[in-house]
């Protein structure tokens, strides 16, 4: 069984576990973690970590590590997770906890920017501010992942797979989206 290239080559361990569960199997929850350094480019992950900390808007659904983990026990812990908050950090875009939260099974919350287009083509939640406690709530998150945890299935799962390669994303940039 050879293994696809491109974007999730390090991930097709996880894409391809059939044990995973689908999102609604798994505790409504969301993984909110990641470096929040004084740059001006962290602002997200700031706004983010502020909401998801101890009293913070989000904190009653979040869940973190609790340490640093890791590449392959961290996207063992977002397999965990129904949600990953992504928010971009020094790059401007967070591709790769996307294609990480993808591979385990976990639905991806990013925040709208003019790579929507791209995005909207996998099963993931856009929301307009990281810095807007109400952008993400325990209503939203159930309704998220009933609209969103089919094409985590078996039935959409190699659709999902083909999305996570570079040759789908080769012929997306070529065919001009």
């Amino acid at each position: 069984d050879t293994k696809p290239g491109g974007v999730c080559a390090n991930l097709w361990k996880f894409i391809r576990d059939g044990g995973q569960s689908l999102p609604t199997e798994r505790r409504l929850s969301m993984a909110c973690t990641g470096h929040a350094h004084d740059s001006p480019d962290y602002t997200s992950q700031r706004a983010m970590r502020a909401h998801c900390d101890e009293g913070g808007a989000w904190s009653h659904f979040s869940v973190a590590p609790g340490r640093s983990l890791d590449y392959e026990k961290w996207v063992a812990f977002l397999t965990e997770t129904s949600f990953t908050a992504c928010p971009p950090s020094n790059g401007g875009d967070p591709a790769p906890k996307v294609f990480e939260a993808l591979a385990a099974g976990s639905i991806p919350i990013i925040k709208g920017s003019s790579l929507d287009p791209a995005y909207r083509k996998l099963p993931v939640v856009v929301i307009d501010s990281w810095d807007d406690p109400e952008a993400i709530s325990i209503s939203k998150l159930v309704e998220w992942r009933r609209r969103l945890s089919p094409y985590f299935a078996k039935e959409k799962r190699a659709e999902l797979e083909r999305r996570l390669t570079l040759d789908f994303w080769f012929d997306q940039a070529v065919g001009g989206t």
